[in-house]
């Protein structure tokens, strides 16, 4: 029996040790990973959360096998392929002038389909701290808008921030995978696009090149890469 067969046929278990960071885990846990398993229900998948930084250095160290974090990958020692890359965009609260001046709440449609990061210079902002690549990423596009906010809050997690925002407390930035545009509740913030550069936020799965020659990291790998964007 082929190394392959024995990884469907449950006669040897074997184990991955994967890293994801916090807003990619329901994607993973509640769909790739349960199809994963039932395809080859022999690898036991074992999990960790955290950021993309300290991700990188489990993988370096050994700690983990492979870990989906977002992009860029700092560290050159580490092999990575591109599953997704998508756009960042501003979450607005309802209650908010923003929100009046560039959405119709009679008609629940958009007036303009993205907001001047350079009007919103006197705005208070709600960012994730510079552990966290997304904090990285908003940071550089107020920069790059040349705008210096003075009333800023950190949070550490990204669904603290939507969530200050949608009662409102602060603009915000977010993936634009974590929008869903369909809901009208009452508390449910907007969401528009920062315009141009969009500020692309990539997501890869990254692992040390030797790594990939275990058969059960190596069909993991390829299984993400292969599925991911059916399961997003």
């Amino acid at each position: 029996m082929s190394e392959l067969s024995r990884l469907k046929n449950n006669d040897d278990k074997t184990e991955v040790r994967i890293g994801i960071v916090p807003w990619r885990i329901p994607v993973f846990l509640l769909k790739i990973i349960p199809v994963f398993t039932k395809t080859y229900p022999n690898i036991n998948v074992v999990l960790t959360e955290d950021v993309s930084p300290k991700l990188e250095n489990l993988v370096l160290e050994d700690r983990i096998d492979v870990c989906v974090i977002n992009g860029p990958v700092i560290n050159k020692n580490l092999e990575f392929q591109q599953l997704s890359s998508e756009n960042i965009i501003l979450v607005v609260p309802r209650n908010s002038k923003i929100a009046l001046d560039n959405y119709d709440f009679n008609k629940n449609q958009y007036l303009n389909s993205y907001i001047d990061i350079k009007a919103l210079e006197k705005e208070k902002f709600i960012l994730l701290n510079e552990n966290f690549r997304l904090g990285k990423i908003s940071r550089q596009i107020i920069k790059h808008h040349n705008i210096y906010p003075k009333d800023i809050i950190e949070v550490s997690h990204m669904n603290t921030a939507i969530s200050m925002s949608s009662v409102g407390l602060g603009l915000t930035f977010m993936p634009e995978s974590g929008v869903n545009r369909q809901t009208s509740e009452d508390n449910s913030p907007l969401y528009f696009s920062i315009g141009e550069p969009s500020f692309d936020f990539p997501l890869v799965i990254a692992y040390k090149k030797e790594k990939y020659e275990n058969l059960s990291v190596r069909k993991f790998i390829d299984f993400v890469k292969e599925n991911y964007k059916l399961f997003d």
